[in-house]
């Protein structure tokens, strides 16, 4: 009998072992050469581009369920005039719909997102 009561926890240690997700939580910086910085808070996101001295930044929520990750609300701290000269060059970002992507963790420091390509790539985790 005591050994059916150790054969029932194994699917329950396993259960709790699986579920253990790392966190994405903090700053990543690309590592496949370009000049992006994904960071993560709670519930909010932060995507920056740094190129020719100027930076980009598109800011929003995000919501994540195991591998996927939606951005919403996205916002970008320029004029509207700017943003009407960069919106032809940001062709399948729609500000008010948001994004859709899946992230996978390579290790607790290494992530790939893929499924929308101004975040497509190999990012390294620079702070927690």
């Amino acid at each position: 009998m005591s050994r059916t009561k150790y054969l029932c926890l194994i699917p329950l240690i396993c259960l709790i072992g699986c579920s253990n997700e790392p966190s994405i939580k903090g700053t990543w910086e690309s590592t496949d050469g370009r000049p992006v910085t994904l960071t993560f808070g709670m519930d909010t996101a932060e995507w920056s581009a740094t190129a020719f001295g100027q930076t980009l930044t598109i800011s929003g929520n995000y919501t994540r369920e195991r591998n996927r990750i939606k951005f919403k609300n996205l916002k970008t701290p320029v004029s509207d005039e700017i943003a009407k000269m960069i919106a032809p060059k940001m062709e399948g970002i729609n500000l008010e719909t948001g994004v859709d992507a899946m992230v996978s963790f390579k290790n607790n420091d290494e992530i790939i997102i893929t499924g929308h390509k101004i975040l497509d790539g190999s990012y390294r985790r620079k702070t927690n």
